[in-house]
């Protein structure tokens, strides 16, 4: 029976690491490959704020804590010259680029004994790498000391990004990061994570941050959420199993356009949840997402679709913000310049005759008919 009951115990060690080791791993994932995407980050506001709280309790007997953020902020380049698109059923101006984050946190402890440590920064100028716009660190030990004792806890983070078609010019520090013609594309990008607990004995620390203010849009929009359940340590005494349910978990929904154009080029959602309840030895997921512009390419060229008494006709490939002249022929080769008897339609509008016609910075695509008259 010995033998039988320490093969018991082994196994249940095994699959205890085994399931720590799982939940790492699905952390690592996200925190390593990211969902790495163009986001670009928003510019501060001219007067900036900061807020932060710290505070620290221990009691035996009933704990409230609770915390509610929700801020947004927009930029927005006054001399743009592109057309509006509109994105998340929202009408963005053109230039403009949109943030929001909402975070709340709640926890309550009774009929136990309760150690509770939390600090929460919040700070709207623009930040750099390694910097954080919010950042919260939360530690809990509790446990039962009555009937009904119980600690309940939850937090969760969003962001939510949206950015019309930008100059990169505008947003890229660097003068090699991009040309006088490069663009940063529209997006629509959406981030949820966070975590929830109920135990009747435990130690739980989580943090949450996140980065999405900043000058230069190659400074990478950033979210990060971890959490870890252990067993109660009792001085002298050892420790106790952390004991009921918890859970964390990611939502992501990406939307991204290419180049210069308005049409989406990519959707990608993803989701993951990881929960472990009763007898908990460990439990620790770490979760990250991070959104960087790491190209700046706009569209390659334009077609001028020409026919009639043209030269050249057919499918006219143009570079990007580049000129073209089309000439108009009759049977015997160019039109003479000196009696022009022709007219041109443009884009379907009536232009009067001349021997020639020039699209000068080509930025979409046209149509040109070239009627000769005999």
């Amino acid at each position: 029976m010995g033998t039988v009951r320490k093969l018991s115990v082994l196994k249940e060690l095994i699959h205890i690491k085994i399931g720590i080791i799982t939940l790492v791993l699905f952390g690592m994932v996200i925190a390593l490959t990211g969902i790495v995407y163009a986001d670009q980050g928003v510019p501060q506001v001219p007067e900036v704020q900061g807020i932060t709280t710290s505070t620290a309790i221990s009691c035996g007997g009933t704990v409230i804590d609770s915390a509610a953020l929700g801020w947004s902020v927009t930029g927005a380049d006054t001399l743009a010259t592109r057309p509006t698109i509109e994105s998340s059923s929202n009408m963005l101006d053109p230039q403009q680029v949109q943030y929001s984050t909402r975070y709340d946190a709640s926890t309550i402890a009774q009929h136990g004994q309760t150690t509770f440590i939390k600090s929460m920064g919040i700070n709207t100028a623009n930040k750099l790498l390694s910097q954080s716009d919010m950042k919260a660190s939360t530690e809990v030990t509790y446990m039962a000391t009555g009937n009904g004792g119980n600690i309940v806890g939850s937090e969760n983070l969003m962001l939510d990004g949206i950015g019309n078609t930008t100059n990169a010019t505008d947003r890229i520090l660097c003068p090699f990061g991009s040309t006088a013609r490069s663009v940063i594309p529209p997006y629509c990008n959406i981030v949820q994570m966070g975590s929830k607990y109920d135990l009747t004995t435990g130690s739980v620390a989580y943090t949450a941050d996140e980065r999405f203010v900043g000058l230069d849009a190659s400074t990478p929009v950033v979210m990060n959420y971890n959490i870890n359940v252990k067993p109660y340590t009792i001085q002298d005494q050892g420790t106790s199993p952390a004991m009921g349910m918890t859970s964390a978990y990611i939502k992501a929904h990406i939307e991204e356009a290419r180049g210069g154009n308005t049409s989406k080029a990519e959707d990608l959602t993803y989701s993951e949840i990881s929960s472990a309840s009763g007898r908990i030895s460990a439990f620790t997921k770490e979760i990250s997402y991070s959104s960087q512009v790491t190209s700046t390419a706009t569209r390659v060229s334009h077609t001028i679709m020409a026919s009639g008494s043209i030269s050249p006709s057919g499918a006219i490939s143009v570079p990007d913000g580049g000129t073209v002249t089309f000439f108009m022929t009759h049977k015997k080769g160019l039109f003479d310049i000196s009696t022009p008897t022709g007219e041109w339609v443009v884009d379907g509008i009536l232009v009067p005759g001349g021997d020639s016609y020039t699209f000068t910075n080509v930025v979409s695509d046209h149509t040109i008919v070239a009627n000769y008259n005999v």
